[in-house]
């Protein structure tokens, strides 16, 4: 322990982990491997548990709510009799439950009711996967953030243009964009690209000083910010390059596969959405970047 000048002896801790540690992300992730690593994950099994550090999410599917309701028992009961060996106690105003139906759920003594809408990783999720509250917590962050650099940003005084630049980027479009890969589908396709074209407008009108009242022309040609709607579209292809590279058996690789294979789903995603408008090869084949004339030319393969 430190305390200003003072050290103290090493004290030896037989449970938990040393708060502020650098190794303190890396030792819990060894301390609840045995919780989320048990079988390779395959998106078709009935029964998935997912976790990101200590968010742990159980999904269980079933053709009747009896089995899914047996299936999530069996799951809970895993996390919780894992808990008690390991000394890890979960809290159970976290927990969550949302299914298609309005029954109540008890594991071992915990009660859970079925929710409208969940929490899981700063993303909101809804019975139907419409994503409205998730698109509607999303405008409310942007209006909040807009009008607080609005203030520290002015024609006449505040930060110059590239200095607002990197504010709105940074402050504003990872925000907005946060999960935008799974909230934009195709059902929400034309709401939610009005509302990115709105957001910017504004923070374009916000970094470069335009009147209201100037073409939104002006703003795409002299403009310093790219489209909200073309980052989104970019982040999509980044995610659809990189899981197309991974190995034949992974399972996100298999999801990506399935999703060029059937574009017509109950619950499309935003690769659908992508898949649909532009051409598949242009997406799945990747030319190499043209050298310069005055470089010596190389052959290279085209993968």
């Amino acid at each position: 322990m430190k305390l200003d000048s003072y050290f103290s002896d090493p004290i030896a801790i037989d449970r938990g982990l040393p708060q502020g540690s650098p190794l303190s992300v890396t030792l819990y992730l060894l301390y609840n491997s045995a919780l989320l690593i048990d079988n390779l994950l395959t998106f078709e099994d009935q029964e998935i548990l997912l976790g990101f550090v200590d968010d742990v999410a159980h999904l269980v599917s079933g053709s009747s709510y009896d089995k899914s309701l047996k299936r999530l028992h069996e799951q809970g009961n895993l996390s919780l009799n894992w808990g008690l060996k390991h000394g890890a106690v979960f809290d159970k105003k976290k927990a969550k439950v949302i299914v298609f139906s309005h029954k109540k759920i008890a594991i071992q003594e915990t009660f859970l009711f079925g929710d409208q809408e969940v929490k899981w990783l700063g993303l909101m999720l809804d019975q139907k996967l419409t994503f409205k509250k998730q698109i509607a917590k999303t405008k409310a962050i942007f209006l909040s953030l807009y009008n607080q650099l609005a203030r520290i940003i002015k024609v006449t005084y505040g930060i110059n243009n590239q200095e607002a630049k990197q504010l709105v980027l940074a402050v504003i479009q990872s925000r907005v964009l946060y999960g935008s890969l799974v909230w934009f589908t195709k059902r929400n396709e034309k709401s939610v690209s009005c509302f990115l074209e709105t957001a910017y407008k504004k923070c374009a009108r916000l970094t470069t000083g335009f009147l209201l009242q100037t073409p939104i022309a002006f703003l795409k040609h002299d403009g310093v910010l790219k489209s909200l709607l073309n980052a989104h579209t970019r982040l999509l292809h980044k995610y659809i390059y990189r899981d197309w590279t991974l190995p034949p058996n992974h399972p996100v690789k298999k999801i990506v596969k399935k999703e060029i294979a059937d574009a017509k789903q109950t619950h499309s995603s935003s690769i659908s959405l992508v898949i649909q408008k532009e051409e598949l090869s242009n997406l799945l084949n990747t030319n190499p970047k043209p050298m310069a004339p005055w470089l010596p030319i190389l052959d290279l393969p085209t993968t």
